[in-house]
């Protein structure tokens, strides 16, 4: 397993969970439209400019929830409940 900082790792995959809260800034299909709306790795891109937090380990953790069939394509909120999970029991 790879080594990395549980704790930001959790906090870089709860961030994404308060910023897609509500559903309205969620897309797909596109990095950002210029506005509010990202897609997943737009939101981590974002939240780590914006909070200073690396987000190499939310995405070892989401590699590892997420079926390779739908990382880089759509995700749900249930890939971050799982990654968090996931970061949190290995920690």
């Amino acid at each position: 397993m790879h080594q990395h900082n549980h704790t930001l790792a959790l906090r870089a995959l709860d961030l994404p969970l308060e910023f897609f809260a509500d559903d309205a800034r969620w897309m797909r299909g596109h990095y950002h439209d210029g506005d509010r709306r990202r897609c997943l790795m737009g939101a981590l891109d974002h939240l780590q400019q914006n909070h200073h937090i690396p987000y190499a380990g939310a995405v070892y953790f989401l590699e590892q929830a997420l079926p390779s069939r739908q990382w880089g394509s759509s995700t749900s909120m249930t890939a971050f409940a799982r990654a968090s999970q996931s970061c949190a029991r290995s920690s």
